[in-house]
């Protein structure tokens, strides 16, 4: 069976969307129950457990991890990853997930282990490299495509060409604080969210930067924006760097506070935005209003149209 690829994956939340005005938003005087929103659950086959990492692959596959493991999602049936080795791949939490440049996928797990899915096999690429005890507590994708990971025992490892340089250490490391979120903005600075001492930045130079004024010097998770800017989430707050000072999120009431463990980007907030709807008003509204072609040639052509687009902005290949 084809899988759908990544403009198929998106089309139906946009078909979604087409009739109604975009919101850039959430509205603070609306509860999330007047909202268009799906929510899948035990009854629809999702496994259960918090989710604490999401991440996509180039088959158009969603991965997501979850306290009662690895969970794989088609767009209609969820799989928990049985893997048929335990002791490579123990059962538990799955906490973190990145694809890289190659489209592998990278998954941290509870053990402070990290496994990498290529070519539909699981290995660890830490044992395959010889390196003893790393202990990984963080991991992200690099600008490059590459993989940056932060052990316990071996500092900042840096993962490309199939094997693992080590990070000129800072002469300022967090010591004893441990990283447990990692980004790489696109200014090219490295980030460190530690347990206890806050956020740390590295440019060019050997020395490591703190960002003060943070209400909670626990960072649970980075997530790089444009102009090298980043979104911070800890136990109490998002925040917002902008590149040069820090901005608390506001957050409807419906919301609340609590921990923030993951952010995702939202896919469609690129400058190629409207290119994509150009197609799509032309397609959706020759079939919904006029009855013009058969849904399957209308969306095969749509998708067809939108990844043009997409490849011609190198947002995939």
């Amino acid at each position: 069976m084809r899988l759908l690829n990544s403009s198929r994956w998106l089309l139906l939340g946009l078909a979604a969307i087409y009739f109604i005005n975009l919101a850039h938003a959430i509205d603070p005087n609306r509860a999330m129950s007047q909202y268009i929103h799906d929510q899948w659950g035990v009854e629809k086959g999702f496994p259960g457990g918090s989710v604490h990492a999401i991440a996509q692959t180039p088959d158009g596959y969603l991965w997501i991890g979850t306290d009662k493991g690895l969970v794989r999602f088609d767009g209609i049936n969820f799989r928990l990853i049985q893997p048929s080795s335990p002791a490579l791949f123990p059962a538990g939490p799955v906490l973190e997930l990145a694809t890289d440049g190659g489209g592998d996928l990278w998954v941290r797990l509870r053990a402070a282990s990290v496994l990498r899915y290529h070519n539909g096999e699981f290995k660890n690429p830490i044992a395959e490299a010889g390196i003893i005890e790393a202990g990984v507590t963080a991991m992200c994708r690099m600008k490059d495509g590459t993989m940056l990971l932060s052990a316990l025992n071996n500092g900042l490892l840096h993962y490309r060409d199939g094997k693992f340089e080590k990070f000129a250490p800072p002469r300022n490391s967090p010591g004893s604080s441990l990283v447990i979120s990692l980004a790489q903005s696109s200014d090219g600075k490295i980030w460190m969210g530690t347990l206890g001492t806050g956020l740390l930045y590295q440019t060019e130079g050997p020395d490591l930067l703190s960002i003060p004024g943070l209400p909670d010097v626990k960072i649970n998770y980075l997530l790089p924006a444009s102009n090298g800017q980043l979104w911070i989430g800890t136990d109490e707050d998002i925040l917002y760097w902008n590149g040069f000072a820090l901005n608390h999120v506001k957050l409807p009431p419906t919301i609340g506070r609590g921990q923030t463990m993951t952010m995702v980007k939202d896919f469609w907030n690129i400058p190629e935005f409207a290119q994509l709807l150009a197609p799509t008003q032309t397609a959706l509204s020759g079939y919904v209003v006029s009855g013009q072609g058969e849904a399957k040639a209308v969306l095969d052509q749509l998708a067809d149209d939108q990844d043009k687009v997409l490849v011609d902005a190198g947002v995939i290949q």
